[in-house]
């Protein structure tokens, strides 16, 4: 019998590039089905792994997926089983209907700590399992990609709060980028320097654009956004 293939929602994300209006949003495009998507996260992880001069124990070998009401996958690091667990970075309102009500303007404080209780709550579920479980978080839309001082921030807070997993990772899909969280990379000292700056991100939003081309928004810059104009003294 055929494998049933879940779908799962998605937000929009994708890379920036020039325009003639500001920008130009270039989407990038998801497998439909869970499962898909999320062995295009996994292998996305891999590549920015691989590209990386730092060590991912979770991506050393590709994870082998595991069927329902387990794991995601399973991973080959030594003679003890692994896993690998994925989470989406979905923030969102009360009584939100989806993706495209998350907000384009974010606290960086308020994002990590949101981010935290999405961790939260998958500690709550593995509460009680002994074996090694790394966690892949990643985002689907460009509202909620984790910018360097969230992710900073980010570390920061899990290094001192208790939680369940071996290690903790967030791969950029449309960057293929990946970040360590967890175990710790940075000092106490650099954690109170980054916590005592905090700061607001305002990131364009696809759905107000103007299409262009196959794949291509052209959005226009915020007031706040708009680069500076040249003084006539400048060179």
């Amino acid at each position: 019998m055929k494998r049933r293939r879940h779908r799962k929602p998605t937000g929009r994300t994708g890379y920036l590039a020039p325009g003639e209006d500001g920008v130009e949003f270039h989407e990038l495009v998801f497998p439909d089905s869970k499962e898909e998507l999320e062995d295009f996260i996994v292998d996305a992880a891999i590549k920015a792994a691989a590209s990386s001069d730092q060590v991912f124990p979770a991506l050393v070998k590709a994870p082998k997926r595991n069927l329902e009401n387990h794991f995601d996958y399973t991973v080959e690091t030594g003679s003890v089983a692994e896993y690998l667990e994925l989470m989406e970075v979905v923030v969102l309102p009360q009584k939100s209907a989806g993706h495209e009500d998350g907000a384009a303007r974010h606290d960086t404080r308020m994002m990590a700590d949101q981010v935290w209780k999405l961790i939260k709550k998958k500690v709550r579920k593995y509460r009680s399992s002994r074996p090694a479980i790394h966690l892949l978080l990643y985002a689907t839309d460009l509202k909620f990609e984790l910018t360097p001082v969230v992710l900073e921030t980010l570390s920061c807070l899990l290094a001192r709060r208790h939680h369940v997993f071996a290690s903790i990772l967030f791969v950029s899909a449309n960057k293929t980028t990946i970040a360590p969280l967890y175990p710790a990379i940075l000092s106490e000292e650099q954690c109170k320097a980054i916590e005592s700056r905090r700061s607001v991100v305002i990131l364009p939003d696809p759905t107000r654009g103007k299409k262009h081309g196959s794949n291509a928004i052209s959005l226009r810059l915020a007031r706040n956004q708009r680069p500076p104009r040249r003084s006539k003294r400048d060179p």
